[in-house]
């Protein structure tokens, strides 16, 4: 299934399905938040113009190409737009 490195000791991943899936942010392989959401939801986002998703613990901002993963209002992690748009689909296209 893979994940997305934030940094040396975090990593966000999708568990689930398309209609009903779950963004987990893993640090050291611990799971510390997570939010549920549908693919349908993450390539809207993508898409749209809206800088942010979720409200929370766990959030995804977007700016310009790049995307930073937020954690408790702090940022743990950036990578870009295209990076997670094509882990989207090769996690739901297999």
């Amino acid at each position: 299934m893979g994940s997305i490195d934030l940094n040396d000791e975090q990593e966000l991943l999708l568990e689930g399905s398309a209609a009903k899936l779950r963004l987990v942010l893993l640090e050291s392989g611990v799971e510390q938040a997570c939010r549920q959401s549908s693919l349908r939801e993450l390539t809207s986002f993508l898409a749209e113009s809206e800088t942010a998703l979720f409200k929370g613990r766990l959030q995804l901002h977007k700016q310009d190409d790049q995307l930073e993963v937020w954690l408790k209002n702090s940022a743990v992690g950036r990578f870009s737009k295209q990076e997670f748009e094509e882990y989207l689909l090769n996690r739901f296209t297999q």
